[in-house]
């Protein structure tokens, strides 16, 4: 028992982390439902919708958006170099991921600027902005559901950027 650390390090941690065919493209489908989801989550936060009274739990697709993601690092996605990353990807698909990332930038941003540096609240019955416990200022009820669907807006662009890598990787990758 003492020496099973040897098998371990002797073991082929890559072949272990490929996947085969079917394997692939059951990632690659959950990943383009989790893009469109993502997407559609979006399109709306930005429209105004409060995902959270809609539904409370919507912070979850944190934990759905890497599911496909980490299977995208773990399987060497993560490990290649640009060139390489891409290579099998059609140019379409290369332009949409650029266009995501930059647009992931300038919403992050934007939502920095929209979010006045906090979070929404409830405080003592009253709704505030706050940051890491400081309130930065009271807002109205209005304001506040504005406010969550901005968290949502903030969030939900990054989850495009990370659910559509993984599935142009395993829609086009080398796996294929």
């Amino acid at each position: 028992m003492g020496h099973n650390w040897r098998v371990l390090l002797k073991y082929d941690w890559r072949q272990a982390m490929t996947m085969n065919l079917g394997q692939s493209r059951l990632v690659a489908r959950g990943a383009w439902v989790i893009f469109g989801l993502s997407v559609m989550i979006h399109v709306t936060a930005v429209l105004g919708v409060n995902w959270f009274n809609l539904f409370p739990p919507i912070m979850l697709m944190h934990l759905v958006v890497f599911i496909p993601f980490i299977a995208l690092v773990m399987t060497g996605g993560g490990r290649m170099k640009g060139r390489d990353f891409f290579g099998p990807i059609p140019i379409w698909g290369r332009v949409v991921m650029g266009l995501v990332l930059v647009y992931t930038i300038l919403n992050f941003f934007y939502f920095m600027q929209l979010s006045e540096g906090g979070g929404p609240s409830i405080v003592d019955g009253q709704f505030v902005i706050q940051s890491h416990g400081t309130i930065i200022r009271e807002i109205t009820e209005a304001e506040y559901n504005r406010q969550q669907a901005y968290v949502v807006r903030g969030f939900s662009g990054h989850w495009m950027l990370f659910a559509l890598a993984p599935a142009l990787f395993f829609t086009f990758g080398r796996d294929k």
